[in-house]
């Protein structure tokens, strides 16, 4: 086996081994608790197309190049995304869109594309978790303003169903602002409409129950 003659971090994300097939690892994983720090080599990154990740971490791997907070939470991260499927973490968090990640207080903020989500967690042992997208700023986003989210949030419910994480995921992925905007336009047409929030467009596209906005007199 090779050594390595500089030691592992105490905030580190991944590891790789250096003797071997050179899995890639990252914090959590079992397979490293009591493995020899001097066959690990510290990594800034989780290459796909060059390395090759642990079966039992990989979710975690590529959580860990998404998530800013990833030493500090990353047993939250494991319990959180324990039920959903690697190929959707991997496309969540190794995509073109690479979705980055935080955890507030009980909140879990997702930035993914340009949509920015967070999941309320707070009954999370009971697996009944909330999604909230933010309300859109068109303007700003049409002019890629990075801040262009921060006007609030409205929930994204399904009746009569309870959402899990992975629910949440799927929506995250599957979300079209394109197709929403599309959708909120033939409404309009259908209802006469002369004004319409983001967030209601939000609730049509989804086929979630939503307030009747109010009509002007035609």
């Amino acid at each position: 086996m090779a050594f390595s003659t500089k030691p592992i971090s105490l905030n580190y994300k991944l590891v790789r081994e250096l003797g071997g097939a050179r899995l890639v690892h990252a914090k959590g994983c079992y397979i490293i608790q009591d493995y020899d720090e001097r066959g690990l080599e510290e990594i800034p990154t989780f290459k796909p197309e060059k390395m090759i990740p642990c079966k039992h971490c990989e979710k975690l791997i590529y959580i860990a190049g998404a998530a800013e907070d990833y030493q500090k939470n990353y047993r939250k991260y494991s319990k959180v995304f324990r039920d959903v499927s690697v190929s959707l973490v991997r496309t969540l968090f190794g995509s073109n869109k690479r979705a980055q990640c935080t955890f507030v207080g009980n909140r879990l903020y997702i930035l993914y594309g340009k949509d920015c989500w967070y999941l309320d967690l707070t009954l999370f042992p009971l697996n009944e978790v909330h999604l909230f997208h933010n309300n859109y700023n068109t303007t700003k986003r049409s002019k890629g303003d990075s801040k262009w989210f921060k006007t609030g949030f409205h929930e994204h419910t399904l009746p009569n169903q309870q959402m899990s994480v992975m629910e949440c995921v799927r929506r995250i992925i599957g979300y079209d602002y394109g197709k929403a905007k599309h959708a909120h336009k033939e409404r309009q047409k259908e209802l006469r409409r002369t004004s319409h929030t983001m967030s209601e467009l939000d609730a049509e596209y989804w086929g979630f129950s939503s307030e009747e906005p109010s009509r002007k007199k035609i």
